[in-house]
């Protein structure tokens, strides 16, 4: 049958390989979502939150709009500040990923073919951002402190939000 020949034809080195990219990227993935938690003096085993996590990216990719970090949020939905605190974790990996795109998008500014003044104009921008947020975020939490920072992000999560959550609603 077709579906055989196509099983024989094809180079299962690079399915493995990709399996294997698959694994170290989520196993760093979880390494990382560790680490803002315990930033948060929230500590889990490296186990649990790695099925949290996998389990998010399921959601993820299975639900309109990508709601896989919903779906990891609602596994803390039993104790609200725990919540809020990991709802915290999961925009500070957000904001983390931004980060990562505008630095590869500064570096692919020079790979793809672009005029010199746009590319400058490109480049500067992305850069400003960059060092703005950064810039703002550290002033925030060298002067005003950890708990001043938690508190105003606090402030941004309406409060109807983190009560359905946490089963109040």
């Amino acid at each position: 049958s077709g579906l055989m020949l196509v099983l024989r034809q094809a180079q299962w080195q690079w399915y493995v390989l990709a399996q294997l990219i698959l694994v170290v990227n989520l196993l760093i993935i979880t390494t990382r979502w560790r680490f803002n938690l315990s930033l948060l003096n929230l500590r889990y085993p490296f186990g649990e939150l790695f099925l949290i996590d996998n389990a998010g990216a399921l959601a993820g990719a299975a639900t309109p709009g990508r709601m896989g970090d919903l779906a990891r949020l609602i596994y803390f939905r039993q104790k609200k500040f725990v919540m809020v605190r990991v709802g915290l974790s999961i925009l500070v990996e957000r904001f983390l990923d931004l980060i990562s795109l505008v630095w590869l998008s500064a570096i692919f500014i020079f790979i793809f073919p672009l005029p010199a003044e746009l590319r400058k104009l490109l480049l500067y921008l992305i850069l400003g951002i960059h060092c703005f947020v950064l810039i703002f975020v550290w002033f925030a939490w060298r002067f005003r402190g950890k708990d001043w920072v938690m508190a105003q992000s606090l402030r941004l999560v309406p409060s109807s939000l983190t009560a359905r959550f946490s089963g109040h609603a």
